[in-house]
């Protein structure tokens, strides 16, 4: 994630607690595991990459007390000489019902050799005064989070509540744990909307054999992501996908500036809750 812009008064939108703003739609969230297929949609002329591929993994997880988040990727980048660099990222966290508890663990690694790793616990206070992230890799740390900040479930949810509502923008300013600059702000911007198939086909058969995005209703979403490192008011990577009314996102497009990726889904299935019961057997 890259970037940063004025965008305080967008994080207005939803002042009341995250589990009070979110009720009606963490309800609805399934638990699911989707892969992707990712591909170079194009490069700019100066850029290194020729060509890019790779795989994109990731699972949502109701489990006691929250929501657990797992996403492996590798992406394969050729240069213009015809050498291949792979780089692998993984990110695990778990996030509170309230949204108020954030753990997280990330780690990059290039052609085999860790780039970045991080771990730590965030905490924010329920009043949406901000909070704290104490950090134990790569090294003891803590730091603090501005009032406003939230997790990403709850942007997810944010994003939806406003669809429904019909509005065309929300903006928030979160808290992640990915990398180096763990923290920015964010804006969707909301547009047109859709229903997928009541009924099913061969194809969508074998993508999506439970039938998890039949029959639902879908918008399309553009996201810009700002840093601290943001440059002349430019978002330092954007989004674009399909965002389904229970919370599934599909129609990968990336963008990071030099080159554009998207991500194609390949299959998509529910996966079981963990309850309180069965994590403690």
């Amino acid at each position: 994630m890259k970037g940063r812009a004025a965008l305080l008064a967008m994080a207005m939108l939803f002042a009341s607690s995250a589990e009070a703003m979110a009720a009606d739609v963490f309800a609805t969230l399934p638990s699911y595991r989707a892969s992707f297929k990712m591909s170079l949609v194009s490069a700019r002329s100066d850029s290194t990459v020729q060509s890019a591929d790779g795989q994109m993994f990731f699972e949502w997880k109701r489990v006691c007390g929250g929501y657990s988040y797992l996403q492996k990727s590798y992406t394969d980048y050729v240069n213009a000489d015809g050498d291949v660099s792979r780089q692998e990222l993984t990110s695990e966290s778990f996030e509170s019902t309230d949204g108020t508890q954030y753990t997280f663990h990330f780690t990059d690694m290039m052609d085999g050799r860790k780039v970045e790793e991080y771990q730590g616990r965030g905490t924010l206070s329920p009043d949406g005064k901000g909070g704290t992230v104490t950090y134990t890799k790569p090294g003891d740390a803590k730091a603090d989070l501005p009032p406003g900040t939230i997790f990403p479930t709850v942007y997810t949810v944010d994003i939806l509540n406003a669809a429904r509502k019909g509005k065309r923008s929300v903006g928030r300013n979160i808290f992640d744990g990915m990398g180096e600059d763990p923290r920015y702000d964010a804006i969707a911007f909301i547009g047109k909307k859709g229903k997928s198939l009541d009924e099913t086909n061969a194809l969508h058969a074998m993508v999506d054999p439970k039938g998890l995005l039949v029959g639902q209703r879908w918008w399309q979403v553009s996201l810009a992501f700002y840093t601290k490192k943001t440059v002349d008011g430019l978002p330092d990577y954007e989004m674009t996908a399909r965002f389904y009314d229970n919370g599934v996102t599909t129609d990968l497009l990336f963008n990071y500036g030099d080159i554009v990726m998207k991500g194609d889904l390949e299959r998509i299935e529910p996966v079981v809750d963990e309850t309180c019961r069965s994590a403690k057997r």
